[in-house]
């Protein structure tokens, strides 16, 4: 439902004064207008979406996998990696932040504790692992960092939405007409006035929401997700259908790129008119360097068609994400910097 509300002050004043036309001095006129805008909007979501299906965060299978695989490049390995190896540790990295429950020390006891059962397992000898393959162990993929969900599953369930969005512009404004000969006044007219305008829009929407996750071997990630809503009453008034789809692939422990690839549209808006689509594509590659540099690069391709309106860009951004850093300690250690 769309409601609009309108409110308006208007106010006028003018001045004449009575002149000599003989008078030489050329005519002055003075305009003067003023505007202030203030525009507020308020929105409000209320969203229930009951699902058939599961997506689980399989974060600690990746974990694993690279544990296990660091391990072997160390050459701290005894014997080949089986699958059942990995399911294994996957399951004990899975109860990983359970063991701040019962531990001070929890990061201690469970690494203990993997160690054994790699013991255990005829992964290790009994000499156990050494500083640099427990610290390898627990270095994160760097360029993963916030890119990377390792997520596997599917869910597919109804969805209703319930949406209150308002929106309100003041206008303040006022205008001067001034004509003068000289310093004499001839004509002065002003006036002032105030506009309010309120747009209220609420919606029932109910619809569709689906998601696919699948990593895909242990870099690459792919995802998708679909939405369709569509209003109570049936029309396609503030429907709208998203598609979006993803893919993350890890080079190396250095190096990531990805790809999404977006379609949004909506038939018409409440209250009338033509409606949106569009379409946006982004591409790009992360390298990290080393303590707090990394470089990166980023495409960006957009197509969007508003009303008779039509819109296609295409952006490259090159960056250099650097963090500042600094230690020092007189007299204990020489200036440590990042890269340094």
């Amino acid at each position: 439902m769309f409601l609009q509300d309108d409110r308006s002050d208007f106010s006028l004043s003018s001045r004449s004064v009575q002149t000599d036309e003989s008078d030489p001095r050329p005519l002055q006129r003075d305009l003067h207008q003023d505007t202030d805008r203030r525009i507020s909007d308020r929105l409000l979501d209320l969203s229930i979406s009951p699902a058939i299906g599961r997506v689980r965060d399989a974060t600690s299978v990746f974990r694993a996998r690279l544990l296990l695989d660091r391990l072997d490049r160390d050459r701290r390995l005894i014997r080949p990696i089986r699958t059942q190896d990995v399911h294994a540790l996957a399951e004990r990295f899975f109860l990983q932040t359970a063991y701040s429950q019962v531990h001070d020390q929890p990061d201690k006891a469970f690494w203990s504790a993997l160690e054994s059962w790699l013991e255990s397992e005829g992964l290790l000898d009994g000499s156990g692992m050494d500083a640099w393959s427990l610290l390898h162990g627990l270095e994160a993929v760097v360029v993963a960092g916030g890119r990377v969900r390792h997520d596997v599953g599917a869910s597919i369930g109804p969805t209703l939405t319930s949406r209150h969005h308002r929106s309100t512009r003041e206008d303040d404004w006022s205008s001067s007409d001034r004509l003068a000969r000289g310093d004499s006044l001839i004509d002065e007219v002003g006036a002032s006035g105030a506009v309010e305008t309120t747009e209220d829009q609420d919606d029932l929407l109910w619809g569709v929401a689906a998601e696919w996750h699948r990593p895909v071997g242990m870099r690459t990630q792919v995802d998708a997700s679909f939405n369709a809503y569509l209003d109570t009453d049936g029309t396609p008034d503030e429907g709208r259908y998203q598609t979006q789809a993803s893919v993350v692939h890890l080079v190396g422990e250095r190096w990531a790129a990805w790809g999404t690839l977006s379609h949004d549209r909506q038939p018409r808006f409440a209250g009338g008119g033509s409606g949106y689509w569009g379409v946006h594509a982004n591409a790009g590659i992360a390298w990290y360097l080393e303590d707090h540099w990394s470089l990166g690069l980023d495409v960006n391709h957009l197509q969007d068609s508003r009303a008779s309106d039509f819109y296609r860009g295409t952006s490259a951004t090159l960056r250099v994400d650097f963090r500042r850093g600094a230690l020092d300690a007189p007299g204990l250690i020489d200036p440590v910097r990042p890269l340094n």
